[in-house]
């Protein structure tokens, strides 16, 4: 196992050649029931980034789906997955964001799917990596998230 991961790290990096920089697929975007065109998808990763209580990002939001993966009946799992990757925030927030998306990917498909996208997504969304899909990549890269996840009050 060990020595397959540096191949794995090698393969992540010459994908990214391949990876757009804008998103790849175009409104509108079928999210929680609803659709949303460009303008609104923005607007509803910027609300929930603030309600969130985190840094406005410096970049627009963008989707390109299911990043290195068929978008199936779960791409609105990974929009969904793709709006708290560009806000980004903790790292304890980042793991519940990826245990999400793998929740609600076995929703929609099967379990090894799931844990293929889990995976996936837990080696190449680190945060360190200057692509396009990593964890916060609204911001700037390098991106330094705050520390711990910032404590909303409660109404």
């Amino acid at each position: 196992m060990a020595g397959r991961l540096p191949l794995l790290a090698c393969a992540l990096l010459l994908c990214a050649a391949c990876t757009p920089v804008r998103s790849a697929i175009a409104p509108p975007y079928a999210l929680r029931g609803q659709t949303y065109d460009e303008t609104q998808i923005r607007e509803l990763a910027r609300r929930q980034c603030v309600d969130s209580a985190h840094e406005q990002p410096e970049h627009v939001f963008t989707t390109d789906g299911c990043s290195f993966w068929p978008d199936g009946e779960w791409r609105e799992c990974c929009i969904e997955h793709d709006l708290f990757y560009w806000c980004g925030g903790a790292t304890e927030e980042r793991r519940k964001a990826d245990s999400g998306l793998r929740a609600c990917v076995a929703g929609h498909s099967s379990d090894f799917n799931a844990g293929l996208m889990y995976w996936g997504v837990r080696l190449g969304g680190n945060r360190w990596l200057p692509f396009t899909w990593r964890w916060g990549y609204g911001h700037d890269w390098p991106y330094a998230p705050p520390k711990s996840a910032p404590s909303v009050p409660q109404p």
